[in-house]
């Protein structure tokens, strides 16, 4: 979740004013950022964002629940107290079931869970050549270079240090991708960036690309002359 705050006097506002048909509540949507059409106001996002996003996803389910029940959870009698306790139960469980995972598994799970499917999107969309190791090595060193690039540093620079490195014998490509994720988490606390969010919203946008749109990408950076290792 971004920590960007909403400017109002900047930003444009649809405002609509209504009642919430489950709560009968009022609402007023100033907030089209959000989506939801009883989003929270702007000044409340500011000051507590969890809070205000977890006020938004009840308003969502209060919503779904609606349209798959007809009525508003308040008016339901198609269950009595043990069937409601029954529920919890097996929600609860769920909870219990997906906290487990967390703790025995942790981060790196999910991590090697996005490995997978960026790499499999990545093949269907580029082709298995450019699946290879030294195309997926050439590929890294083109978003290296244009993050040396975005930082500030020169192209002297980022060939001097290429000059210092392949003066020295290689390493193990284990321990150096190891490496390579722990330096690039100390660049991005130096400057105040969180790695994984930035990492995790990247992959959800590539995800979400078509093997059309990925294909034309792909000749566009062939034609302006991207290396390629057709040897290996």
């Amino acid at each position: 979740m971004s920590d960007m705050k909403i400017d109002k006097a900047s930003h444009p506002y649809e405002r609509r004013i209504g009642k919430h048909p489950a709560l009968g509540a009022s609402y007023d949507n100033t907030s089209p950022i959000l989506g939801d059409p009883y989003a929270v106001i702007v000044d409340e996002w500011n000051k507590d964002k969890v809070i205000a996003a977890v006020r938004q996803d009840l308003l969502q389910r209060s919503e779904f629940g609606l349209k798959k029940y007809g009525q508003p959870l308040s008016d339901r009698t198609d269950i009595d107290l043990p069937g409601w306790l029954k529920h919890m139960y097996e929600e609860l469980l769920d909870a219990a079931n997906y906290a487990k995972c967390m703790m025995l598994f942790g981060v790196g799970y999910f991590r090697k869970v996005r490995q997978q499917q960026t790499y499999a999107h990545g093949t269907a969309g580029f082709g298995e050549e450019y699946a290879t190791p030294h195309n997926r090595a050439i590929r890294f060193l083109e978003e290296v270079s244009e993050a040396m690039q975005a930082i500030g540093l020169s192209e002297a620079q980022v060939h001097e240090v290429v000059a210092y490195v392949f003066k020295r014998e290689p390493g193990s490509i284990a321990l150096e991708i190891g490496q390579c994720g722990m330096t690039l988490g100390m660049m991005a606390e130096s400057l105040g960036i969180d790695a994984e969010h930035e990492e995790s919203e990247e992959a959800i946008r590539f995800l979400a690309r078509s093997i059309e749109s990925m294909q034309a990408r792909l000749k566009e950076k062939l034609a302006g002359g991207m290396p390629v290792d057709r040897d290996r």
